[in-house]
């Protein structure tokens, strides 16, 4: 008996995909039903987290340890936020320490965790010859925003004030990053620093396949997750947004892997209260111009096959309006799996290029 297609590739798209990623797809994903069809429980995030399918090997690094520091905020699971720490082979830079990228991990605010993207974070610690934070944060939906938002910005905090002798980084010289999820909350993070007093030191920012724009789709769907206003209305009102008519989802609506109807479900478990949906504290796309001018210099990476794609293309023209550094490099072929499939589909994903200038 064949089993059943759950996840089947659109037509419209299905020429435009890496053949690699069509091979796998049918071979381990069509079959398998969506998470936003099932019944919601907390032990998926388990499940995701052990999964090893499509992934690459970790790369050999000088040390990896697990901390958990007490949140001075009373952010975290139980006031404590965790954290875990790549080190590269070698001795730190003389009275200075290792730059270091603090990362924040995809899985749409409700999935993953310290488990998350580890064989992109070694290959950065080895290559780039940096320390990586990999930052938790507190999920949805048992904690909708703005805890997530709320952790990072702790955590950070405490890399800034005790990085420099609890992991001998240089506390000048630090990185923003995050995958899908984490890569909005990375550059949220980054205009959350430019206020804070004193200001951090943030010195670049790599956003891999970010979520920017949580009023996208809206004009796709009449659902409960859509805000009352559409995306278009807003982004034609804002004049911190780049006007277009369409709704940055339309091109790559038919996108494998990270649907529109998966995306809204995560979006629903996030931001239940969609009237936040417009603030930049959830999409950074509408933060006022003086914020934008503040982010450091950038790399964002875009698959042209992720439903993703458009608003971070567009996130991109903004910063450079804003007058940002900005590097925008395109993966063609690439769906939103890009990095959790590196083993399997993808040999060229960024890992350099944010820590060459002080800010």
């Amino acid at each position: 008996m064949v089993p059943p297609i759950h996840q089947p590739i659109h037509p419209s798209i299905r020429h435009r995909l890496d053949p690699q990623y069509v091979a796998f797809h049918e071979q381990h994903f069509q079959h398998l039903p969506t998470i936003e069809s099932r019944p919601w429980d907390p032990a998926c995030r388990n499940i995701a987290a052990a999964s090893t399918l499509g992934r690459a090997e970790n790369v050999n690094v000088g040390g990896v340890r697990d901390m958990v520091v007490k949140s001075e905020a009373g952010c975290g699971n139980n006031g404590m936020i965790e954290m875990r720490i790549f080190t590269p082979f070698g001795k730190a830079p003389k009275g200075e320490g290792w730059p270091v990228l603090v990362w924040l991990h995809g899985g749409g605010w409700v999935i993953g965790g310290l488990e998350s993207e580890n064989p992109f974070l070694t290959l950065v610690c080895r290559d780039v010859k940096c320390v990586v934070v990999s930052l938790n944060y507190r999920h949805a939906p048992e904690h909708p925003y703005p805890a997530a938002v709320d952790d990072v910005v702790d955590g950070l905090n405490w890399i800034a004030r005790f990085g420099n002798r609890e992991l001998g980084v240089d506390t000048t010289r630090i990185v923003l990053g995050g995958l899908s999820a984490g890569g909005g909350l990375a550059t949220i993070l980054a205009m959350k620093a430019s206020l804070l007093t004193p200001r951090l030191p943030i010195i670049g920012q790599l956003l891999i396949l970010p979520v920017i724009d949580n009023t996208a789709g809206t004009s796709l769907f009449n659902t409960s997750t859509s805000t009352s206003t559409s995306s278009s209305i807003i982004a034609t009102e804002n004049k911190n947004t780049i006007p277009n008519d369409s709704d940055p989802w339309i091109s790559n609506q038919h996108a494998p892997f990270l649907t529109p109807q998966r995306m809204l479900w995560y979006r629903s478990k996030y931001l239940p209260d969609t009237s936040k949906a417009s603030s930049w504290t959830t999409s950074p796309n509408f933060a006022p111009s003086a914020l934008l001018a503040a982010c450091p210099r950038t790399v964002i990476a875009i698959g042209d096959c992720d439903l993703l794609a458009e608003e971070a293309r567009r996130y991109g023209a903004l910063l450079k309006r804003e007058g940002v550094a900005c590097e925008v490099k395109e993966y063609q072929g690439a769906t939103h799996s890009t990095l959790i499939l590196a083993g399997y589909v993808y040999s060229s994903i960024p890992s350099t290029g944010v820590f060459g200038t002080r800010r």
